[in-house]
């Protein structure tokens, strides 16, 4: 979610899709069954994220700390441009006497780059890829969820009871159960998520 790089997903989004359908081949996202439930586990780290970077004493820590490295690059670039770099290095000349002295380089003064102005646009710029990542995450698995888990793909025991294989009877009652479930756990998910996703950004460099 952090990753400067905006396009690098949270978690993939083909294995979220498959997750949702309950058509992922990996067994390590479970039975078909299972992987609904996986899936809604994932956008509750997201959900966890948003809550934990909104509460006040980490919001304070993570502002403090963004701040304290925006002056310190200050503080060095200032230094840096006050006393430039000098090295003593062995002379190539012998002087009068025909002893070769050392001689002192000094190189040229620190340009001023804006380090700690570049330190603060970069941060805002993980703000917003983070923010806009995690609404997109959830507003897309929120939306395929909804699709596939709604009154009108749920499955009645009169349709369990008729299937004559007691293998795919089996299975419809798994499914059965999952559908009624997820009904309710999309809705909790959510309320939970509507509650979450005010992150604004935090107050560094006022």
């Amino acid at each position: 979610m952090f990753s400067v790089k905006a396009d690098q997903q949270i978690f993939d989004q083909i294995d979220m899709s498959n997750m949702i359908k309950r058509q992922h081949k990996n067994a390590k996202y479970g039975k078909p069954h299972e992987q609904p439930r996986a899936a809604i586990q994932r956008m509750r780290l997201v959900v966890g994220t948003y809550l934990y970077m909104r509460e006040t004493e980490v919001n304070k820590i993570f502002v403090d700390q963004v701040n304290r490295i925006g002056n310190q690059l200050e503080n060095l670039e200032n230094a840096l441009a006050r006393n430039p770099k000098t090295v003593t290095r062995k002379g190539s000349t012998p002087n009068a006497q025909g002893v070769i002295e050392d001689r002192v380089v000094v190189f040229k003064n620190w340009p001023i780059l804006q380090l700690k102005e570049k330190w603060f646009k970069y941060m805002n710029q993980v703000y917003t890829n983070a923010n806009n990542k995690g609404k997109e995450f959830m507003k897309e698995n929120l939306k395929q969820l909804k699709a596939e888990y709604n009154d009108a793909k749920l499955i009645k025991q009169e349709d369990v009871d008729k299937q004559g294989d007691h293998k795919k009877q089996e299975e419809m009652k798994l499914e059965k159960q999952l559908r009624e479930d997820m009904k309710k756990y999309i809705a909790k998910l959510e309320a939970e998520w509507n509650k979450a996703n005010h992150w604004s950004q935090p107050g560094w460099n006022l």
